[in-house]
Parts: structure tokens; C-alpha cells; sequence
């Protein structure tokens, strides 16, 4: 609509153009505006579509190196959970139980943080 407006004034200046017509300085200053905004709309859209793609890039390497982490962690609480197996002294059981339930919470929390990041992965449309 507004686009259809501007095509509009732009083809009443240039019929006054042909004829030669002087316009008020305030006119002219709006013609020539008029001619220049759609340059400076489609430059600023440039810039943003820049920025998106740039901080995109850079929340996907900060996702990454959580990951990362995230599987370093992973690694180390399935051999602790792996070493359960061995205990066999019953003097040992609230010290082990302390263990099982600190370690519980901790999968309970990695376990939210893959969602976190197989929700994050299907916004940057990657594989899961």
C-alpha cells in the first residue's frame, strides 16, 4: 500500500519534471527522498540479515561447545554409574546411597539439558 503511494508521487514528479516545473525546496527535498528510501530500507535489511547471520553462527558455536561439555560430563557419570557394580562392602551403604542420589540428580539434570539441546538443534535445523 504504501509502495503504491510512492510509485504514485514519483510518477506526479516526473510529469512535473517534463514540464519543467520548479518545486518548493520542502517538495524537492521529499522527492529526492522518496527516491532514496527504498536504497536505504534494502541496506538496513542487509545489515540485519548480516547481524542475524552472524550472531546465528555464533549461538551455534557457543551450543556446540556446551555440547561439548555436555558429553564430557556424560562420560564421566557413566563410568562413576558403571563402578556402582563393584561395591560389595554393606558398611558402605549410606556413603554409596549419598552417591547414588547426588548421581541421580545429576542424570535428572543432563537429562533436561538434552532436551535444552535437541530443542536448540531443530531451531538451527540440524541433525539430532
Amino acid at each position: 500500500e504504501v509502495r503504491k503511494v510512492i510509485e504514485e508521487m514519483l510518477a506526479q514528479f516526473e510529469v512535473l519534471d517534463e514540464f519543467n516545473f520548479q518545486l518548493p525546496d520542502e517538495q524537492f527535498s521529499d522527492k529526492w527522498d522518496a527516491y532514496g528510501w527504498p536504497r536505504k530500507i534494502e541496506d538496513t535489511v542487509d545489515e540485519v540479515n548480516k547481524q542475524i547471520d552472524k550472531d546465528r553462527n555464533a549461538y551455534q558455536d557457543e551450543m556446540r561447545s556446551e555440547q561439548a561439555a555436555f558429553d564430557r560430563e556424560l562420560d564421566d557419570l557413566e563410568l562413576v554409574i558403571a563402578d556402582f557394580g563393584k561395591h560389595q562392602d554393606i558398611q558402605e551403604i549410606e556413603s554409596i546411597g549419598k552417591e547414588v542420589r547426588m548421581r541421580s540428580k545429576a542424570l535428572k539434570d543432563h537429562n533436561a539439558l538434552a532436551k535444552k539441546f535437541q530443542s536448540r538443534e531443530i531451531l538451527f535445523g540440524l541433525e539430532q
